[in-house]
């Protein structure tokens, strides 16, 4: 059976709008990573979002993972080796077909910038089928070093498919 266009477009067709939520704050360690996963996985449950979340520490342009066997049983590690920087998080929201992240992306830099008493959030619309919403996916995961996803969408299996 061949496919049409039309198709082919719905099959990699996202349900709705994608957020990114970059938080500025300088020298972010694990402890507080964890406690705006937190956070944002109390929120975006609330409202019934999906989110991705990862935490990393590795510069984009030379990150490269590297498979770690130790000769036991059980799944090889992955580490990621590049040029250290800062601990630093990408955040991506994506709302459902009835309801839209942006409100929940809203009441999440609310509470993160009342707990850093200043603006540390910045909420930018990555759109809902372009080829940066793929490529920012594709980012998150290559320099991830924590990665913590929640919700109904699955992001990971939506950037291996649509790489094939």
């Amino acid at each position: 059976m061949r496919f049409k266009l039309k198709d082919w477009i719905d099959f990699y067709r996202l349900p709705s709008n994608v957020y990114s939520l970059e938080l500025f704050v300088t020298q972010l360690t694990p402890k507080e990573y964890f406690g705006f996963v937190e956070k944002l996985r109390y929120y975006t449950k609330k409202d019934g979002v999906s989110y991705l979340s990862v935490f990393s520490t590795t510069s984009s342009e030379s990150a490269k993972v590297v498979i770690k066997h130790t000769k036991k049983r059980g799944r090889p590690r992955k580490e990621i080796v590049g040029e250290k920087v800062a601990g630093h998080s990408h955040t991506i929201i994506m709302g459902t077909p009835e309801k839209s992240a942006y409100s929940t992306a809203k009441i999440i830099k609310k509470s993160v910038d009342k707990k850093y008493q200043k603006r540390v959030m910045k909420i930018v619309s990555l759109g809902r089928d372009t080829d940066h919403t793929y490529n920012m996916i594709g980012y998150c995961f290559r320099q991830a070093e924590i990665v913590r996803s929640g919700g109904d969408f699955d992001f990971k299996a939506y950037y291996d498919e649509r790489s094939i």
